[in-house]
């Protein structure tokens, strides 16, 4: 088999793919979707040693998004820090045509993402696209990168952002590693 090069899982002794029949259906998420205005969150959940908790704060997240209009997907997989710590990254696909998921998917303390990790005793933050194609007219810096099918040197961009997470440095021996949401689930606009 010919051996799929990477620009992320490549680099820094990532170790290259750790899965990479996973990585190509976040591929195929971010380049088949039909969605108007398309955009890609980088989340991490921290502070628990159970993948379960991650799991339903996810699950809680994508349903929240879905009550409000906002179509989305995800794809999530479990690290272990250099530390010893699990956690655990997500990258969320959104449709912000109808409405807007920085409503929902942001820092603020008294935000609704905020107060559920408050509850389930965990924490988060949103990794920002590095890449000045996914900036604002103004250059400012936003939470998430934009995936229109009409744009391929972004998409691209985001298959190589979301390389991240199927990169072998870090991940657990054993148990299951990548969870992702079901499509058909989504709501319809």
């Amino acid at each position: 088999m010919k051996r799929i090069k990477g620009k992320v899982v490549d680099a820094k002794n990532n170790g290259g793919f750790h899965d990479l029949r996973a990585y190509k259906k976040a591929e195929a998420m971010l380049r088949n979707h039909d969605y108007k205005e398309a955009r890609l969150y980088h989340l991490c959940f921290t502070d628990t040693e159970d993948k379960d908790t991650y799991l339903s704060a996810i699950k809680a997240l994508a349903e929240h998004l879905r009550k409000h209009n906002i179509r989305c997907q995800y794809k999530a997989g479990l690290e272990i820090s250099r530390s010893g710590k699990l956690h655990m990254h997500v990258f969320f696909l959104t449709e912000g045509h109808l409405n807007n998921p920085d409503h929902i998917l942001n820092r603020k303390t008294d935000g609704w993402l905020a107060l559920l990790c408050l509850r389930k005793g965990i924490d988060f933050y949103l990794n920002h696209p590095r890449n000045p194609l996914h900036y604002g007219k103004d250059g400012s810096q936003k939470n998430y990168a934009t995936v229109p099918k009409t744009k391929p040197e972004k998409v691209e961009d985001c298959c190589t952002w979301i390389q991240y997470l199927y990169k072998n440095r870090d991940k657990p021996a054993t148990g299951t590693v990548y969870f992702s949401s079901r499509p058909e689930r989504e709501i319809r606009a």
